[in-house]
């Protein structure tokens, strides 16, 4: 119970931002909103760390113009999933 590094909370957050990506993949599958070859799990596990990526970034105090650059590539990447 004791973890000073925080591993285990920060595994147990990734989990639930990537079974959050995952069951809105799914859904918009069902939807036909993306494409119905997605491979759900692996997008949201790309989708997760992207997202936590930029976390990083933030608190890193990066530069806003790589931080806006990340930002907008992870979105064109979701753009791309379009069905």
């Amino acid at each position: 119970p004791n973890d000073p590094s925080g591993t285990d909370a920060i595994s147990r957050y990734f989990e639930r931002i990537h079974r959050a990506f995952e069951f809105a993949l799914k859904d918009a599958v069902r939807s036909g909103e993306v494409r119905s070859s997605l491979d759900t799990t692996a997008e949201a596990h790309f989708l997760a760390a992207s997202v936590l990526g930029i976390f990083v970034m933030l608190r890193a105090a990066a530069p806003a113009r790589a931080v806006a650059a990340a930002a907008s590539a992870a979105n064109d990447h979701v753009e791309s999933l379009r069905a």
